[in-house]
């Protein structure tokens, strides 16, 4: 009887592997929608990011009230007296509850480190008190789409977006619009090319939620609009021949043949694999990689694999990319 149970047990134990393993395998087997194509984004951050000290010209003298209260260029402006701050109107609406001769408590992100601050607003000419800052709302650029899921959830650059201090800009959100390629900067020895694009800021395609280690997360608002899309599933890169999937003109992305050279999963920066461009279409319409290829997906055997995050300053046909495994820890966490 004992040897009897035994051997039930061990078909128990048997069946739990099997049934994980083949779990394991389901999961990665999910298909996702291939990007590959542009899209531009304005980004708000944690705070209301300080671009420029101003003078606040009253009625008896000239004043520079953030200046005299320690913050600088850079510096983000978290909160005034408790209330949070993201963009130049929220500071306005604390100001219009300013008691003359008080001062406003700010909580201000400097260097990376919290900190308080004590600002005197003054007055101007308009009757409106000012802090004599000044303020940049929204961050705008472009970049491309790596992968989208069946929910809308998708993951874009590759690679971080960075402060002024060279830190990781914190997002408290923003949106995600059409865009579409129009031009070209040529890549060259010693300098990297650029995608121009045009964002058309009427078409809201979605909203971002993150910008970390791997690039920028969000969601696309009309899941039905990416029925047209391509759907791969996720493999893993090694050195030999592959294709990039990206857009150098106009809003459809076409393949490029590239040659995967080297492969480190276990690098620290992210730079997990390095390139080189072998598509001679490629190579003479924009010299290689240009800058806002940055989340092109890269394609190996028919799966998706991994994105173009760099360009080699050196020789713009040869760049670095991220494994695509990095990417989804990210958009799946």
């Amino acid at each position: 009887m004992k040897v009897k149970l035994k051997r039930f047990f061990i078909l128990i134990i048997i069946c739990i592997s099997l049934f994980s393993s083949l779990t394991k395998v389901y999961a990665d087997e999910e298909i996702y929608y291939l990007g590959g194509f542009p899209l531009g984004f304005d980004l708000s951050g944690e705070g209301a990011l300080i671009v420029g000290l101003s003078e606040v010209i009253c009625s008896d003298d000239i004043y520079l009230p953030a200046r005299d209260a320690g913050l600088k260029s850079g510096d983000y402006i978290l909160s005034l007296n408790g209330k949070k701050i993201t963009c130049a109107a929220d500071i306005d609406e604390v100001l219009k509850n300013y008691s003359k001769g008080d001062y406003v408590i700010a909580e201000i992100l400097t260097n990376g480190k919290k900190c308080i601050k004590n600002i005197y607003p003054k007055m101007d000419l308009s009757g409106q008190y000012k802090l004599g800052v000044l303020i940049r709302d929204y961050l705008s650029g472009l970049g491309t789409v790596t992968l989208i899921k069946s929910n809308g959830d998708f993951c874009s650059l590759g690679h971080p977006i960075l402060d002024e201090e060279g830190n990781l800009l914190g997002v408290g959100g923003g949106f995600a619009y059409a865009c579409t390629i129009n031009g070209v900067v040529k890549g060259e020895r010693g300098k990297a090319g650029e995608l121009k694009g045009s964002i058309v800021r009427t078409n809201v395609l979605g909203s971002v939620k993150k910008n970390s280690e791997v690039g920028i997360t969000g969601r696309f608002d009309n899941v039905k609009q990416l029925d047209g899309l391509n759907r791969y599933q996720i493999g893993q890169a090694m050195p030999g021949n592959a294709e990039i999937y990206t857009t150098v003109n106009g809003s459809n992305p076409k393949k490029y043949s590239i040659s995967i050279i080297k492969v480190d999963e276990n690098d620290k920066s992210n730079k997990h694999m390095v390139i080189r461009v072998t598509d001679e279409k490629l190579i003479s319409y924009a010299g290689g990689i240009v800058q806002g290829m940055s989340g092109s997906p890269i394609l190996q055997n028919g799966k998706i694999v991994g994105a173009v995050t760099h360009v080699f300053l050196n020789d713009s046909t040869r760049g670095y990319a991220i494994c695509i495994d990095k990417m989804l820890q990210v958009l799946n966490g």
